[in-house]
């Protein structure tokens, strides 16, 4: 059978282009069995890519070895027989068998190719807009895979059968496929290719207007769960939640300082206790204990005299009313704490002790300066204030604050797959640079009818069977940028 000369360097490339794409799928199955994630469904299709690549690649080379070493497929030769696994189903005359048993390889390695880019690409954009439906909860469990792999499989040998039977091939440089320049040769091709690269297209232009539109990144919790989780890790120690913690310390401030305060029927008079000497019974006065504003005019009356019906013969204790203060007609209220406690005269068998001052009285917390009638307990009061007015919490706030939003979280398993589906969206991009060549060539060889220039031919398969080779070093960069990534993130 006569063949076509091949160039010396083109022989040179195809092989050396051949033995990085073995290197490439070998390695990529290397790498799948010593990495980390290999148990997640996005690792365990790229070991099916690299496998084809793997598979296609070896076929390749040893036809473009044997082709530049000037020895090409012999009919019914160890090799033919070896890398073709249906000789069987040609019965035919032996020039085309071992052609036939070559195509079977070849178009297998083609369709399957395809088809595991074509997975990639749906899984990576049901994982990222879908995380929650029932389709992506199923490529999540164990049985995900088998199954892919098994309908990958059956597209790719179903389809190279009737052709291998039907179907004349020839020897095109150490490849065997069908004869150069018939229609079906180039369907074969075209058909898979385009699809494929029309459905990534597709599914990529909707996963950018997809984070667009949303304005969301890649760590956006989606989930109502894991949301409700987060928010409640983030107001632990944030702002927002001292303040709201902090509002009823306000109204009590605000109902104080504005509002007078209820009638409070104990701060009228004092109860007689029973078994004392002293005798009580000079009630205070009520308008004492109200937050009525001072009357400058009536700040200057003296106090009555005291009553002498309270100083017992016994002892000399003697019980005050309370007095008014001078106060400047201007002075806000804000100046001035109407509780009763403000205006209480302690009463001891010794003597009168004097009331206490505004700085004292000013300097009591204002959660225990609370004029209901039920004030809340001194001891968490009391012990609430004592946080606060020893370490300066505004600052506390602002630095709590600020160390909230620099603390890192770790990631959800979730927000891990997304990052991992997010660098495996690559394999579909690299498969669709590749192929676009090749579908340039094959659309103009259908529409006019003629064969490509050779140096556009030489191109498209040169970018074809450096798959492997492409494939294996996109691994390496989505390994290592995933590891550095996670190490970045957990700190």
């Amino acid at each position: 059978m006569s063949r076509a000369p091949t160039p010396t360097w083109a022989e040179g490339v195809g092989v050396t282009v051949s033995a990085l794409s073995v290197i490439g799928g070998a390695g990529i199955a290397v790498g799948w069995w010593f990495a980390p994630q290999r148990s997640h469904l996005r690792q365990k299709l790229v070991l099916g890519l690299g496998v084809t690549d793997f598979v296609q690649a070896v076929t390749t080379l040893i036809g473009a070895a044997l082709d530049a070493a000037g020895q090409p497929y012999e009919t019914n030769s160890p090799s033919c027989t070896a890398s073709g696994f249906v000789c069987a189903w040609e019965p035919r005359r032996d020039e085309l068998s071992r052609a036939n048993a070559d195509l079977l390889a070849d178009q297998t390695c083609v369709l399957t190719n395809a088809c595991w880019t074509l997975v990639i690409a749906i899984v990576t954009y049901t994982t990222l807009v879908y995380p929650f439906s029932r389709f992506t909860a199923l490529l999540e469990t164990r049985a995900a895979f088998p199954v892919i792999a098994a309908l990958v499989v059956f597209i790719g040998i179903t389809p190279s059968i009737p052709v291998t039977i039907l179907y004349d091939m020839t020897n095109a440089t150490g490849l065997c496929w069908l004869k150069p320049g018939t229609r079906s040769a180039d369907l074969m091709l075209f058909v898979p290719r385009a699809a494929t690269l029309s459905v990534v297209v597709i599914l990529y232009v909707r996963l950018f207007w997809f984070f667009r539109r949303r304005d969301i990144n890649i760590d956006t919790v989606t989930d109502p769960d894991e949301q409700e989780t987060e928010i409640a890790g983030g107001k632990r120690l944030s702002l927002a939640s001292l303040s709201t913690r902090l509002s009823p310390w306000h109204r009590r401030s605000s109902d104080t300082l504005h509002h007078p305060p209820p009638h409070n029927p104990r701060s009228s008079s004092l109860a007689p206790i029973p078994g004392s000497p002293v005798t009580f019974s000079q009630p205070f006065d009520p308008a004492a204990s109200r937050g009525s504003k001072v009357d400058p005019k009536q700040s200057t009356i003296p106090p009555p005299a005291p009553d002498p019906r309270t100083v017992s013969r016994d002892h000399s204790t003697t019980v005050f009313e309370p007095t008014k203060s001078t106060m400047p007609a201007g002075v806000a209220p804000l100046t001035s704490f109407p509780d009763s406690r403000q205006h209480s005269v302690s009463v001891s068998f010794t003597g009168v002790e004097p009331p206490r001052s505004n700085s004292t009285a000013s300097s009591i917390d204002p959660a225990q300066s609370h004029p209901s009638p039920h004030p809340p307990p001194t001891s968490p009061a009391s012990g609430r204030s004592k946080r606060f007015s020893s370490v300066g919490w505004p600052g506390r706030l602002s630095f709590t604050a600020t160390g909230e939003r620099k603390r890192k979280r770790p990631l959800t398993p979730r927000q891990i797959s997304k990052r991992l589906s997010l660098l495996m969206a690559v394999y579909p991009v690299a498969y669709s640079c590749l192929v676009a060549v090749s579908i340039a060539r094959l659309i103009k060889q259908l529409s006019t009818g003629e064969a490509a220039a050779p140096g556009l031919a030489w191109t498209s398969r040169f970018l074809i069977t450096s798959q492997g080779a492409i494939d294996g070093l996109l691994f390496v960069v989505v390994q290592s940028s995933f590891k550095r990534w996670m190490k970045r993130e957990q700190g």
